[in-house]
């Protein structure tokens, strides 16, 4: 999924894992609350591909699983697993010029790039369970977000 406006000022969105896995999927049994499947942030196009999400130039993305796989892109502070139920946040501050990523309302990771470097920017989500539903909207209000 990306956005097909861009975000040209600083912004706070919201993912709400509704099911990140089906219970008939065959790697559930592999993924069943490890989280993992999805890589969540921006992208300086809307036209990217899955294979960018690597590529700090062209995305900051954080996957929610317990292994790195987003290390190319930013800076963990702490573990990003998100399992259904969970809501992975991400804050675009053009001011500061940082990304920042957020799971249930705790700091987990920080943007390589800055904002400016992906100018314009899109919101991404890529999935990769089949039967995994997301829903955008407002789940934690910014003001009770950790600082760094």
């Amino acid at each position: 999924m990306l956005s097909s406006q861009s975000i040209t000022s600083s912004t706070y969105f919201q993912v709400k894992i509704v099911q990140l896995l089906s219970t008939e999927s065959p790697d559930y049994a592999k993924y069943e609350h490890k989280g993992s499947g999805l890589f969540v942030g921006v992208s300086k196009t809307n036209e990217a591909k899955f294979s960018d999400y690597s590529l700090p130039d062209k995305t900051n993305c954080m996957h929610n699983g317990p292994n790195p796989t987003d290390r190319n892109t930013v800076i963990r502070f702490k573990s990003c697993e998100a399992w259904t139920g969970d809501v992975i946040g991400v804050v675009l501050d053009f001011g500061r010029d940082t990304i920042l990523f957020y799971v249930n309302g705790e700091l987990v990771a920080k943007g390589l790039s800055k904002p400016s470097d992906l100018t314009p920017v899109y919101v991404v989500a890529w999935i990769f369970f089949q039967g995994c539903e997301l829903e955008f909207g407002d789940f934690i209000p910014y003001h009770t977000l950790e600082r760094n």
